[in-house]
């Protein structure tokens, strides 16, 4: 991998939060991972630290169920609110669970469109947000 020298691993290895949910709508999973990296054989290797599923209110439920039928700008603000959401959703597991403050967040967002058979899936989830609540950084869709 081109500049793989330059991506070194911290000695008690890389912290990672990852949160998914989908179209089940039982609410938003979430986990606490550890990467290591050998440094003689600079193979991978990780650790499952935490996980739980966070349950939606009934209000978010509801909204996430009939956002299939919603008009763009109630799209945009689903998108910005279930992040709010699940941003303080998440900074309340990670204290619960003493989690510390990650080196990277990887969120899939909630899925609102499937359609694989098409080529396209559409998921909300606003990276901004969930930054701005999480202070550490955040790979999205």
């Amino acid at each position: 991998m081109h500049g793989e020298d330059n991506c070194r691993c911290p000695l008690d290895g890389w912290h990672a939060l990852g949160l998914m949910s989908g179209t089940s709508l039982d609410g938003l999973d979430v986990a606490s991972v550890r990467f290591f990296q050998d440094q003689k054989t600079r193979a991978w290797s990780f650790a499952l630290k935490s996980f739980s599923t966070l349950a939606y209110p009934d209000v978010l439920r509801d909204q996430l169920w009939s956002a299939i039928n919603a008009s763009a700008e109630d799209l945009m603000r689903l998108d910005h609110d279930w992040a709010h959401w699940a941003g303080q959703e998440v900074l309340r597991w990670m204290k619960d669970s003493e989690i510390s403050v990650p080196h990277v967040v990887g969120s899939h967002g909630h899925t609102i469109f499937h359609r694989p058979s098409e080529g396209w899936t559409c998921q909300i989830g606003h990276g901004a947000v969930l930054h701005a609540i999480l202070k550490a950084p955040v790979v999205h869709d």
